[in-house]
């Protein structure tokens, strides 16, 4: 590398010029020794392009040939060829396409949103936006998403409306998928409905006094029907029939019987529980096992060997083995994952593997594969050597 040029010193201002000139050059001057680093804090310097070679953030060009002169092509001094500068590439206006197949699944307190992979067209983002009622014109932005899947953490028992549209590269908005809302509901906390509701069947004057005859209650209308094989109690107001009803019959097949209920809310309450006083008083909701309320089943606890359920949302679930066909989640968390195979298959699929945040370490990614050293400097790239 060359000898450094010499800057020289500024002078004062020539004593035979007027005093506007004067203040006009002690200025300029003063500007100028700031700027060397020759007058105040010197991290207001400015940094020569000698200096950005030297720490190798920038290169050394072409020894006696200007700065606007330089060949495209020409290699330097240092064994760096000089490029010439890149094209920018045309913007493209114009608005992405609808996205299509918008589909919504609750589960215990989130909200998991599938929708089509963009395959053609100018839209790189998903717009995902939501409100409690179908009125898009409420709705607020929930997420900016890269791909074709959301996870939305609205709560549990929640209702939530979404719509989807695509945004461009150039931050042109395509149309939304739809002017009706795509809903779901997540299911409800168990914990506190069985707080809500217990407490409302322990509080009613059945629980607080079964002694009491029903036929003394005020507004009440009762009947009770006790024939061969047949036993059942009703009680009517005002048309609102509630009762139980017992049965044994004989058929071509044998005997079969039936207790059924008619009630709003069922409940059985665990008479002997010390904590309410041997059922001598009211018993509070952690004595109520399971009710049912608007043909909602809730078990405070429960022990099920064998269960085939339809549709399951599940809030925590820990298990000794699971055993699927498919497995479709928006992400999945592991402190390791061996597989026989890996198959990342579509327009939407996306690949970022790393084996560390920071320091030594390789990074695969969708075009490209990376290796860096400890210090954090990139020293192998494969594949996509321009982003």
């Amino acid at each position: 590398m060359t000898t450094p040029t010499k800057v020289p010193g500024i002078p004062s201002p020539p004593a035979s010029v007027d005093a506007e000139t004067r203040a006009y050059l002690t200025a300029l001057a003063e500007a100028l020794e700031i700027r060397l680093g020759r007058r105040g804090d010197p991290i207001d310097r400015a940094v020569t392009l000698r200096e950005l070679v030297a720490g190798g953030l920038a290169v050394n060009l072409q020894e006696g040939v200007p700065f606007n002169e330089q060949a495209v092509g020409a290699v330097t001094d240092n064994g760096t060829t000089i490029g010439a500068a890149p094209t920018p590439a045309p913007v493209d206006f114009t608005p992405p396409a609808i996205v299509g197949s918008l589909t919504a699944t609750a589960a215990y307190s989130v909200i998991n949103l599938n929708w089509a992979p963009i395959t053609s067209g100018t839209g790189s983002l998903i717009e995902v936006w939501s409100h409690t009622s179908d009125v898009l014109g409420d709705a607020t932005l929930a997420a900016v998403v890269v791909g074709f899947t959301y996870s939305d953490p609205v709560g549990s028992a929640q209702t939530r409306y979404y719509w989807i549209r695509a945004v461009s590269e150039a931050e042109v908005f395509g149309p939304f998928n739809s002017s009706s809302g795509t809903a779901a509901t997540t299911a409800a906390d168990v914990d506190f409905q069985l707080g809500v509701l217990s407490g409302a069947i322990t509080s009613s004057e059945l629980a607080t006094s079964l002694a009491t005859p029903i036929s003394d209650i005020p507004g009440i209308k009762t009947e009770i029907q006790d024939l061969e094989g047949q036993y059942s109690v009703k009680i009517d107001n005002n048309g609102h029939i509630a009762g139980f009803g017992l049965s044994s019959t004989t058929t071509t097949a044998g005997p079969t019987s039936a207790f059924i209920v008619r009630a709003d809310r069922f409940a059985v309450i665990d008479p002997a529980s010390t904590a309410d006083g041997l059922g001598t008083t009211t018993p509070s909701a952690d004595n109520v096992p399971f009710f049912i309320d608007s043909g909602t089943t809730y078990i405070k606890a429960a022990a099920i060997k064998d269960a085939t359920i339809t549709s399951a949302k599940i809030g925590t679930l820990a298990a000794d083995k699971i055993t699927s066909g498919t497995i479709n989640a928006d992400r999945i968390g592991a402190g390791s994952l061996n597989v026989s195979k890996l198959d990342l298959v579509g327009t939407g699929a996306q690949i970022n593997l790393k084996s560390a945040a920071t320091g030594a370490r390789m990074v695969l990614q969708d075009d490209k594969i990376q290796v860096f050293d400890s210090t954090g400097a990139q020293r192998v790239r494969l594949g996509n050597l321009t982003s």
